[in-house]
């Protein structure tokens, strides 16, 4: 949703410049008002019986930058150069840019101003004004209308969930149930599904009713075991478990190398990784009916033990992290 908004000034700047240059300085200020900004030029500014010198003494302390207009009246006015140089040792103190210098004509340049690159408005307005507008706005923006995007709140809420998801400070477990929370309150469709799914798991029945969301990225690599059981305190293993699965690829007669989708929840997958075995942290054991893993068994309930490496699960939820980021960002061009 688009508003009209009152403009509002995005700099106070102080225009300091000798009076035989008005005409210039008057343009130039009008064309910083149009750009948002507020300038500051004592014609406009001082009332008849305020202290001249008090006034502009206090505008150029309140003032964001100063802006000297070279030529060679202001270079040859004294009272030009107590000006700027006060704001020039201000401008030392605080080791910002408050000083930018504009050249209208050629003249004498001050030795303290030689150092700074100036805007060079002699010959070419347009291109002078615009390097000066580069060193005073630190984005550049339409100068009219000024308005404002107002996000709708599920915008919001969206881009809070992506932060959130990418910050890795939650649970990946908790991070779906925040978007499943989210896809409802906001009818995603595709959200929530997605969500259900890897909350409660991937089973057979899910996949069955869902096929066209098959979760290619849980497609991992694992050793299964119909009737042998890894005995992981065996000592022959040396804590190593590269010398584990060494031993389970080459003995095919108890293990079967198998690609699958991991069907489990991510709490349960978390909870695997948390608790994986002490050889290293490095292999991580489950157990599924045999008919998760063979369908056409004729003792579809009896235990398959499944071997597989941390790093395996891991890619899950890294993989599960990237597949719920796009989802939530496929939402926002919409909005």
């Amino acid at each position: 949703m688009l508003k009209h908004l009152r403009r509002k000034a995005m700099a106070k700047i102080f225009i300091l410049h000798s009076s035989k240059d008005k005409q210039f300085v008057f343009r130039l200020g009008n064309d910083l008002k149009e750009l948002g900004h507020a300038p500051w030029l004592d014609e406009w500014e001082i009332k008849v019986g305020e202290c001249i010198p008090s006034k502009i003494d206090r505008a150029i302390g309140e003032a964001d930058c100063m802006i000297i207009v070279l030529s060679p009246d202001a270079v040859n006015s004294s009272w030009v150069e107590r000006e700027w140089q006060s704001k020039y040792w201000d401008e030392m103190k605080k080791n910002k840019t408050l000083v930018l210098p504009i050249l209208i004509s050629d003249c004498q340049i001050p030795n303290l101003l030689k150092m700074k690159k100036y805007a060079d408005l002699r010959n070419n307005y347009t291109v002078g004004f615009d390097s000066l507008m580069a060193a005073i706005a630190p984005v550049f923006e339409s100068p009219s209308p000024i308005v404002e995007i107002q996000q709708k709140p599920e915008t919001t809420d969206i881009s809070n969930l992506i932060s959130e998801v990418q910050s890795r400070t939650t649970s990946l477990a908790e991070c779906l149930a925040k978007a499943l929370a989210l896809a409802q309150k906001y009818n995603f469709g595709n959200l929530e599904l997605f969500c259900r799914y890897e909350l409660v798991g991937w089973e057979k029945d899910n996949l069955v009713k869902s096929p066209q969301n098959a979760p290619n990225h849980r497609l991992i690599e694992v050793f299964f075991s119909p009737f042998a059981e890894l005995n992981l305190q065996y000592y022959g293993w040396g804590n190593n478990s590269s010398t584990v699965f060494d031993f389970m690829k080459k003995n095919t007669k108890d293990f079967f190398f198998l690609k699958m989708i991991y069907p489990h929840s991510i709490s349960r997958i978390e909870s695997l990784i948390e608790q994986s075995s002490p050889l290293h942290q490095s292999i991580i054991t489950d157990q599924y009916p045999m008919q998760e893993v063979i369908p056409d068994s004729p003792i579809p309930d009896h235990p398959v033990r499944l071997y597989t490496k941390p790093s395996n699960l891991l890619g899950i939820l890294d993989a599960t992290r990237s597949e719920l980021t796009k989802k939530l960002l496929d939402l926002l061009p919409g909005m």
